[in-house]
């Protein structure tokens, strides 16, 4: 969905977690990236001037399209090296869409190259199989989680559950106030 391989992929998983964030907070910008990119080689676009500035190529000699996997290195590089915060968060909005700053959060100022190494070094795979094996893994945790939810619920239609935590609670507010005097 991105037009990006999978180390990239791993690396910006890599990077948005680090920063407190998830892979799909990112995918918002990085599934417009190729068509950004696209318009802004026809010279058309709101990405086009952010390239420009950062002097991106985004055509190879033969006048086709770069990879996205490049040309997202190059501009996570260049924009590193961009010192005024606005003018950053400016440039990668425009490169990437809304969710621009997200990346650039994400990064911490480094260029993706770091993350993608250290993704490999440490073996992350989010290719295909690991993918599948992690949609396989949310699907079955969301039917523990369905099967769970039943089960309280019959518990506590058999056992008045939640009379007891609410009295619990209420015996708990009064010891600490009673203690405090």
């Amino acid at each position: 969905r991105t037009g990006l391989s999978a180390k990239p992929l791993a690396g910006l998983k890599l990077a948005a977690e680090g920063s407190g964030q998830q892979l799909a907070s990112l995918e918002g910008s990085l599934r417009g990236f190729p068509k950004r990119m696209a318009d802004a080689a026809k010279g058309t676009g709101e990405a086009r001037d952010a390239f420009h500035a950062l002097d991106i190529g985004l055509t190879n000699a033969d006048g086709s399209l770069r990879s996205a996997d490049d040309v997202l290195a190059e501009f996570t590089k260049k924009i590193a090296r961009v010192k005024d915060p606005t003018t950053k968060a400016a440039l990668s909005t425009a490169a990437f869409g809304k969710s621009g700053t997200n990346l650039m959060v994400a990064l911490g100022g480094e260029g993706l190259d770091k993350f993608v190494d250290k993704a490999e070094s440490f073996g992350l795979d989010i290719g295909p199989e690991a993918s599948k094996s992690a949609n396989d893994w949310q699907r079955a945790q969301a039917d523990l989680n369905l099967v769970m939810e039943r089960t309280i619920g019959l518990v506590n239609d058999m056992v008045p559950l939640s009379k007891g935590v609410s009295n619990f609670t209420t015996g708990f507010v009064f010891l600490t106030e009673k203690i405090k005097n």
